[in-house]
C-alpha cells in the first residue's frame, strides 16, 4: 500500500499547483503535436539523433509567411563551424514543419 501513496501525492500535488501534463508523442512529419502557444514555440524531435539520423523540427506562434532557417552549428578543432539544414515558410496559422538528415 506504501507504494501507492508516491503517485497520489505527485498527482495530488500536480492538481493543487495547476499543473496540466500534456504529452508529445512522436509521429509522421506534419502530425507533430504542438500545443497552443501565445509565443513563438519550437519544438524537436528525437532529442538526440546520431550522423544519418532524421530530426524533425515544428514551431507555432510565428509570423505567416515567414522563413525558418534551421541551422547546425558548433566547433570542429576549435573552429566554429555551420550549415542551413533545412528551410521552411510558415503557413497561415503561424506553424511551420521541417526535417533533415543529421550530417556527419
Amino acid at each position: 500500500m506504501s507504494w501507492l501513496l508516491l503517485p497520489v501525492l505527485l498527482a495530488l500535488m500536480m492538481v493543487t499547483s495547476g499543473c496540466i501534463v500534456q504529452p508529445i508523442v512522436a509521429g509522421e512529419q506534419g502530425a507533430l503535436p504542438l500545443p497552443p502557444s501565445t509565443e513563438p514555440i519550437i519544438v524537436i524531435a528525437p532529442i538526440a539523433a546520431a550522423s544519418g539520423d532524421t530530426v524533425s523540427v515544428g514551431g507555432a506562434g510565428w509570423l505567416a509567411g515567414d522563413t525558418v532557417y534551421v541551422n547546425l552549428e558548433g566547433n570542429q578543432d576549435g573552429v566554429p563551424v555551420g550549415a542551413a539544414l533545412a528551410v521552411t515558410t510558415v503557413d497561415a496559422e503561424g506553424r511551420f514543419m521541417a526535417s533533415f538528415k543529421v550530417p556527419l
